[in-house]
């Protein structure tokens, strides 16, 4: 078995930036072989929680692993 980091990438606490987050998801969903439709589910589930996040939080960056 291969252990790796998590790679964490910091995002403006923006709604601006939910697209670029949607980029990054998808990129690591293909690098890890995931199937469309799997990939597609965490890009939505990731989306939500960042727009849950900017609507009850204060900060200046989002960090997504």
């Amino acid at each position: 078995m291969v252990a790796t980091l998590p790679l964490v990438q910091a995002f403006p606490a923006d709604c601006s930036a939910l697209g670029d987050i949607r980029r990054f998801i998808h990129a690591r969903a293909r690098e890890a072989s995931l199937p469309a439709e799997e990939s597609d589910d965490l890009e939505l589930a990731v989306t939500e929680a960042c727009r849950d996040m900017l609507a009850h939080e204060r900060s200046s960056f989002m960090f997504v692993s």
